[in-house]
């Protein structure tokens, strides 16, 4: 084709022997340009391969991260990310139980995202642990988040745990209602109203951490989260791991009037001084066979309710237990209403993340365009410089005319 091209350009002008060979020289520079741009055989030029961007737009803010104080992004394992939150840096890993980016590696060295490490934690040290790094047992005060409370973790170590009921929740850092796990619930101990100013006892029976205020029984104590209520010593105490084979205080009271009846008041709560007189009324100091340990009985025809700490009748115990009933209705019905609102508002944090993580990504979605052009604009380049060689020839072939 290359022959023929040249040929009938010669039968056409009629130029001389050295204008013949420029021509010639021309026709095969333009024909050689055009077979190489439109090669279709077996060795085909690549397409330009646009740069994968999925490193770059990826962002796993740590969450509740927005709670840090700005000074944390001066360390070199951080910076700043999403909305008002933070990141760790490429090839370091998010350390939950310090609560920091830490362990860092090559820059080109995948590590689990946050999300991912905290869900790994719950799953072995369960969702009530609070990690050291936000919330840690001090010598003196102990745990200082609301509705949380000192505890034995798997290691069997000091540490810090949502009282029962509730969770912990990573992005607002604060214990939260359980409105999931049923048997993860408060579990008020009977009469623990007595433990307030008028007898004296709320420091002796909370002292050392193991019980506090329960949060939807107000007037009533919780034993903190693995701890026992021992009726025997009317306190909490023989805390362990919570397993989840903690014996509820209701379910103490009931196997101890099983085994010394529903008359007999525990010594923890009442017991006869010197003269025998119990300071209970309608109970009188009485010894059960076989044994010399004097204890303090309700009168005949009366009963002792663990809710009031009285020697009550029959009617007036019946009462005190649909009242307890009802109230523990009550506080269920708080907490689930409190575990709802809970959800909307992470419904609504998430969203507000999510916006800002958005924002964020915007720029790289921009800088994806903007090489997608470099990239095809090459292209159109190519094609510019291959009309322009033929234009360059008609030019010539006009100007020998």
């Amino acid at each position: 084709s290359l022959h023929k091209c040249c040929v009938l350009f010669e039968r056409i002008y009629k130029m001389t022997i050295p204008g013949q060979l420029v021509l010639k020289l021309l026709c095969c520079f333009t024909v050689a340009t055009w077979a190489v741009r439109n090669d279709e055989g077996p060795n085909p030029k690549p397409e330009a391969i646009e740069p994968k961007l999925e490193e770059i737009t990826k962002v796993d803010p740590i969450p509740g991260s927005q709670t840090w104080y700005k000074v944390n992004n001066l360390a070199k394992s951080v910076h700043k990310c999403g909305n008002s939150q933070f990141c760790c840096m490429r090839g370091c890993r998010y350390i939950v139980e310090l609560d920091k980016c830490g362990e860092c590696q090559g820059h080109n060295v995948k590590q689990l995202s946050p999300a991912e490490e905290i869900k790994q934690y719950q799953a072995t040290m369960r969702k009530f642990r609070i990690p050291s790094g936000m919330d840690n047992k001090g010598p003196i005060l102990g745990c200082w988040k609301k509705n949380a409370g000192s505890c034995i973790d798997k290691d069997q170590k000091a540490a810090c745990c949502c009282m029962p009921g509730f969770n912990f929740d990573f992005d607002t850092r604060q214990c939260v209602s359980d409105g999931e796990d049923p048997s993860n619930k408060e579990e008020p101990i009977p009469g623990t109203e007595a433990w307030g100013i008028i007898y004296g006892k709320a420091r002796k029976k909370t002292f050392g951490l193991k019980a506090k205020k329960c949060a939807w029984h107000p007037k009533k104590y919780c034993c903190n989260r693995g701890c026992t209520y021992q009726l025997e010593n009317d306190k909490c105490g023989q805390c362990k791991f919570d397993d989840g084979s903690v014996t509820p205080p209701k379910e103490v009271i009931k196997r101890f009037i099983a085994e010394n009846g529903n008359y007999v008041i525990p010594r923890s709560i009442a017991k006869p001084g010197p003269s025998g007189i119990c300071w209970v009324k309608h109970s009188k100091r009485c010894v059960a066979q076989g044994s010399t340990q004097g204890l303090c009985c309700c009168y005949s025809g009366f009963y002792f309710s663990f809710a009031s700490r009285r020697c009550l009748e029959p009617a007036q115990q019946q009462k005190e237990i649909e009242e307890d009933e009802a109230e523990d209705e009550a506080a269920e019905a708080q907490a689930a209403a409190a575990a709802e609102g809970q959800s909307d508002a992470q419904s609504a944090n998430a969203a507000g993340n999510t916006a800002g993580n958005a924002a964020t990504l915007a720029n790289d979605d921009d800088l994806k365009r903007a090489m997608s052009r470099s990239v095809s604009g090459k292209d159109r380049g190519g094609a510019s410089h291959t009309s322009l060689s033929l234009a360059l020839l008609v030019l010539i072939f006009t100007l020998w005319r």
